[in-house]
């Protein structure tokens, strides 16, 4: 087994909501994380974030995935940095959705493979650039600067098995969702939420 390094689970759209006061963030000892590799493809050999050739040296899987019309083709490789699902009112005013499916993944996983002219940018904040296609309005991903993550939507990527860990802002939840996994009240404590666990 590879080494496995904890990090908290959480969706980066952080600068998005009202929660966070002064750019300060409040701390709290509570803290919901996931296990993944230390580095990705790092994982046991046959697990899906990579594959190991004959001479035993890992090689990263890649994932496609492209917008609703197909003008836009994108590809992220390697292993996700972490998945889950936000609750929050903006990502379901984004997506018209009840809730958001979120993989977050180092920018250097990520790369545009056709119709890059095609795409449209929103940015509520500086911290969240939204991308979407502009011939058919399809949703791609958010990239996320001050975390150094980008915010790959896990419908666009149906080729990659989507296993969450976390659901976040789980207060302003329209679809409960009793699956087990941590929910969280908002965001954690380390970015600028209250840290707070709620009940299912």
């Amino acid at each position: 087994m590879p080494d496995i390094t904890l990090i908290t689970a959480v969706h980066p759209a952080i600068c998005d909501s009202p929660r966070r006061k002064h750019g300060r963030c409040i701390k709290q000892s509570r803290r919901v994380v996931i296990q993944i590799a230390a580095e990705a493809g790092e994982k046991d050999a046959n697990a899906s974030s990579g594959l190991v050739n004959p001479t035993g040296v890992s090689e990263m899987t890649t994932y496609k995935g492209k917008c609703f019309c197909g003008a836009v083709e994108i590809e992220v490789n390697g292993t996700a940095e972490a998945m889950g699902y936000c609750h929050c009112s903006s990502c379901r005013s984004w997506s018209a959705a009840p809730v958001t499916a979120f993989t977050l993944w180092k920018p250097q996983n990520v790369r545009v493979t056709k119709g890059a002219e095609q795409i449209g940018k929103f940015m509520k904040t500086e911290a969240s650039h939204r991308q979407f296609c502009k011939r058919c309005g399809g949703h791609l991903m958010t990239d996320h600067p001050p975390f150094g993550l980008v915010d790959v939507y896990a419908a666009t990527i149906p080729t990659l098995k989507f296993t969450p860990g976390v659901h976040v802002n789980y207060s302003e939840t329209v679809l409960p969702m009793r699956d087990g996994l941590p929910k969280l009240k908002d965001f954690p404590a380390e970015l600028g939420g209250s840290g707070v666990a709620v009940p299912e």
